[in-house]
């Protein structure tokens, strides 16, 4: 049986596209699509089958990633939230973490590695293809070299602030 996905982004051809893609892909099929988080409400009202994964981009109008994020963890825990975005500020990260998502991806993603995302999620529960860099990390502020930089994708830096 196929995972069911819902996407949410404001951006028409990009919610479409992906939705195509998605459909392609051999365990997937998309069964919400929305052009903001108000619009999602309605339609998880009506509909027939949730879906289990919600693609979920970060700003919005009407009402943005969090929010959406926020509300879809209030009523409907069980579905696994994914955040997809441009935007990889760690405010941006942080928050929709926080607003309940278990990934964040970004928009230039390739879709070999967003299904590899899409499979583990659906099996573990969440994604994190930077986990060994977290490690590294941990590590860095255990053993008080800090500040500590690491190149987490090409041009993508995660900067730790000094620790006094």
């Amino acid at each position: 049986m196929k995972i069911t996905v819902g996407i949410v982004d404001d951006h028409q051809l990009f919610l479409k596209s992906l939705g195509l893609m998605l459909s392609g892909f051999d365990n997937y099929t998309v069964t919400i699509e929305a052009l903001s988080g108000k619009e999602l409400q309605q339609k998880m009202q009506v509909t027939e089958i949730l879906p289990q994964i919600i693609l979920l981009d970060v700003n919005m109008p009407v009402m943005d990633g969090v929010e959406t994020a926020s509300w879809l963890h209030t009523h409907y825990p069980d579905i696994k939230l994914v955040a997809l975005s441009v935007n990889d500020t760690d405010k941006a990260i942080i928050s929709m973490i926080r607003a309940g998502c278990c990934a964040y991806l970004l928009k230039d993603i390739h879709p070999n590695e967003l299904e590899k995302a899409l499979d583990e999620i659906n099996i573990k529960g969440y994604y994190n293809a930077d986990a060994i860099l977290i490690i590294g990390v941990c590590l860095c502020m255990r053993i008080k070299m800090i500040p500590c930089t690491l190149q987490i994708r090409k041009n993508n830096f995660c900067n730790l602030p000094s620790w006094k």
